[in-house]
C-alpha cells in the first residue's frame, strides 16, 4: 500500500513539473513569435483521442484557434508528453505556436481552391522550419 501511495505521488510530481515545462515553453514561444496579445489556454488531459485516419502516431499537442478573436486553445496528451524527451517536446511547444502564428493564414487558405491534405502538408512545412529556425536546436 506505501509503496502504490509512494508511486503516485511521485508520478503526480512528474505530470506537475511537465506541465510546468510545457506552460513555460508554450509561453516562450508566443512571446518570441509576438503573440502576447493572443489568449491562450492550455488544457492538460490524460489521453487524447486521436482521429486514426489522420493521425499516424500518438498527438502529444494539438491547437485550436480563433484568429478573429485572437483566442487559442492548446490540448496537451500528458501521457505522450511524458515519452519523448525536453528538447522534443519544447520543439513541439514551438511547433504548436507557429500554428498559431499561421491561423489567420490557414482561414484565409482553405476558403480558395486547395485540396485539405495539399494545405496542411505545406503548412506542417512551414511550421517546423519555423519552430527550427525560432525555438533553436
Amino acid at each position: 500500500m506505501a509503496g502504490k501511495k509512494k508511486s503516485r505521488k511521485a508520478n503526480k510530481k512528474l505530470k506537475e513539473k511537465l506541465m510546468y515545462k510545457i506552460n513555460y515553453w508554450l509561453t516562450e514561444a508566443t512571446q518570441r513569435f509576438r503573440l502576447t496579445n493572443w489568449s491562450l489556454t492550455t488544457k492538460f488531459e490524460s489521453d487524447m483521442e486521436v482521429d486514426s485516419d489522420t493521425e499516424t502516431e500518438q498527438t502529444m499537442l494539438e491547437v485550436a484557434c480563433l484568429p478573429d478573436y485572437m483566442e487559442a486553445v492548446i490540448n496537451v496528451n500528458v501521457k505522450a508528453c511524458l515519452e519523448i524527451s525536453d528538447n522534443q517536446l519544447r520543439k513541439v511547444c514551438y511547433h504548436e505556436i507557429a500554428h498559431v502564428l499561421l491561423s489567420n493564414l490557414t482561414h484565409l487558405a482553405e476558403s480558395r481552391w486547395v485540396t485539405e491534405n495539399e494545405f496542411q502538408n505545406e503548412q506542417e512545412k512551414v511550421c517546423q522550419i519555423l519552430a527550427q529556425v525560432v525555438g533553436g536546436k
